[in-house]
């Protein structure tokens, strides 16, 4: 008699809606609204590790939420059926996305005395406040865990360095740790992972990948080897903790995670693919080989062979004549015990395209703020951009008018809006700001279509902004961007969300404009992201951060390196460190 694994979940001839779709935005609607997933089918059996791969559009969003009951599963009459073993005795599935990243920085808002305090500097809701903790130990004296549980999760994310740190104030990369380590802390059955590794860097790619990697060989328990690894005493095993089931959301294929085993592939609401994955060990082991050069690059030596490597361009750089677009000379930024920039120099000129790169939490956003002029420490440093210096007294509009931004802060503004249209998002863009408070012609409206026709989002002019999935609301603030060409262009991790078909029109895009920049006069461009393959072929400067150490205080140090594909006498290299 053969062996039957346990069924976990069984859906047979369902349809399954969106997340919010008996809303107040249903409620005119004559017949309801649509499911997401049509006639749906599937199974997933213990044992079996699934990742769902799809589209922004594909309807996987959908069946994450029904998954952890938040959404509407109607099965089909005499045929249909749906059992969800993880939603059984009172315990619920999580759903770890943007948008939810997004929910918990509102929260944290409500808790910001900034205005309130002297020099305007207040961290808010810090990370173990978040986490509902106050310190670890007072977790481990409820009993609920044993120490080993949350101190191999605490040590695997890294978050010692981020604890006392308020919740605005984490990268986007570090934000998701603590996300991911308060979703065990619920102990939910199910835990749902929208594209896992976005906005981490190497090293956090590789230890979430290796953690993943035993919880799914222990079959939802560590195996012993890493418990006895891990656990520092000897009541701090981990085998009374069971680690809920995961779930995968995929956008690409090389973001399927090795311990994958099976794969669902969504197109357009209806299953293109659903059983064993055959391709994972090819697609990984590109991502291995990215990983490891980056763990390696952490020295100064390695990290100086990196800048080198990735400098190695087709074409000669550009002359450095005139003023430069950016000036920024002995920048200091800190947050109380916590220093960001000490001494930091950098300059780019018109036309030079840039490629910033770095581990979490190392300053690449707070550098984008400081050139749009949102970081208020920014008027306190001597920054020049645009011929603008930034002093008391300059609108901070007149700045931003020299820039158009993709940002994960920009994104959370407009997600602020309750009633604002696609098309409306790209028009604010001609203006700067974050809603659109003026009227605008029918020439500008066309320009507006025609940036969504580019990002391939004809059809979305009329939807609400905050009812897209994220991926396509990350496209939308690509449009804005686009619609109008101020010198400085500013894309913060631009492709995040988004699935192969939009991010390679959102890159194929970019190096258009790129090109244009040259021959024109277009806007220069600069990227931040994680991901080397996003790196536009006519970048020819590149802003590298890497860690050397801590700090006194055990903050870890950073140092930078600035490279361009020419180095004129007039721009010499720039290298800086942070002191501690």
């Amino acid at each position: 008699m053969g062996f039957h694994a346990e069924i976990l979940v069984q859906c047979t001839h369902c349809d399954i809606y969106a997340k919010d779709a008996f809303g107040p935005s249903s409620w005119g609607l004559p017949f309801g609204p649509e499911p997401v997933l049509k006639d749906f089918s599937w199974t997933w059996k213990k044992g079996e590790v699934w990742a769902v791969l799809g589209s922004n559009t594909s309807g996987k969003d959908a069946l994450a939420y029904a998954l952890a009951g938040e959404a509407v599963v109607r099965p089909r009459e005499m045929e249909g059926s749906w059992v969800n073993k993880l939603g059984e005795n009172d315990r619920k599935g999580i759903v770890l996305s943007f948008a939810e990243a997004e929910k918990a920085l509102r929260y944290a808002l409500r808790f910001d005395e900034s205005d309130f305090v002297e020099g305007g500097q207040h961290p808010g809701l810090t990370v173990e406040g978040f986490l509902g903790i106050g310190s670890l130990d007072s977790v481990f004296e409820e009993g609920r865990y044993q120490r080993g549980d949350l101190s191999l999760l605490w040590e695997t994310l890294g978050l010692e360095a981020v604890r006392t740190r308020g919740l605005k104030y984490l990268s986007t990369g570090e934000l998701r740790k603590v996300l991911l380590f308060k979703a065990f802390l619920g102990a939910p059955s199910l835990l749902i992972c929208e594209d896992l590794l976005e906005g981490l860097d190497a090293r956090s790619r590789l230890e979430l990948v290796q953690f993943f990697q035993r919880i799914t060989e222990g079959n939802g328990k560590l195996p012993e080897k890493a418990v006895r690894s891990f656990s520092p005493s000897p009541g701090g095993d981990l085998w009374n903790y069971r680690f809920p089931a995961v779930l995968f959301l995929c956008d690409r294929e090389d973001q399927i995670l090795p311990s994958v085993t099976h794969i669902l592939r969504l197109r357009e609401g209806r299953v293109e693919q659903a059983g064993r994955w055959e391709g994972r060990s090819a697609q990984w082991r590109m991502r291995s080989i990215f990983v490891s050069l980056s763990v390696d690059s952490s020295s100064e030596t390695h990290a100086e062979s990196a800048v080198s490597r990735h400098c190695q361009i087709d074409f000669p750089g550009p002359s450095c004549q005139g003023a430069p677009l950016i000036r920024m000379k002995n920048i200091r930024v800190a947050y109380a015990d916590r220093v960001v920039f000490e001494g930091l120099d950098f300059e780019l000129y018109p036309g030079e395209h840039c490629f910033i790169q770095g581990p979490n939490g190392c300053g690449k956003s707070t550098l984008v703020k400081l050139i749009t002029g949102d970081h208020p420490q920014g008027w306190m440093n001597d920054i020049v951009v645009a011929g603008i210096p930034r002093q008391i007294g300059e609108r901070v509009q007149d700045v931003r008018m020299q820039t158009s931004l993709v940002s994960h802060e920009l994104h959370r503004s407009f997600l602020s809006l309750e009633e604002i249209s696609t098309l409306e998002v790209v028009l604010s863009g001609f203006f700067g700001t974050v809603g659109l408070y003026e009227p605008v012609g029918e020439e500008r409206i066309a320009e507006a279509e025609e940036a969504l026709r580019i990002c391939g989002l004809t059809g979305y002019e009329n939807r609400m902004f905050k009812d897209l999935p994220w991926g396509m609301q990350r496209l939308v603030l690509a449009a804005r961007a686009f619609v109008r060409r101020p010198p400085l262009m500013i894309l913060d991790e631009p492709c995040t969300g988004l699935d192969e078909e939009h991010r390679r029109i959102l890159l194929d895009t970019l190096e258009r404009i790129a090109g244009e920049a040259k021959p024109f006069g277009g806007p220069t461009i600069l990227l931040v992201t994680h991901d080397p393959e996003e790196r536009l072929s006519c970048m020819e400067a590149h802003l590298f951060f890497y860690q050397d150490g801590y700090t006194g205080n055990g903050q870890p140090r950073y140092r930078w390196k600035f490279t361009r594909a020419s180095k004129p006498q007039t721009v010499p290299q720039q290298v800086g460190a942070e002191k501690s």
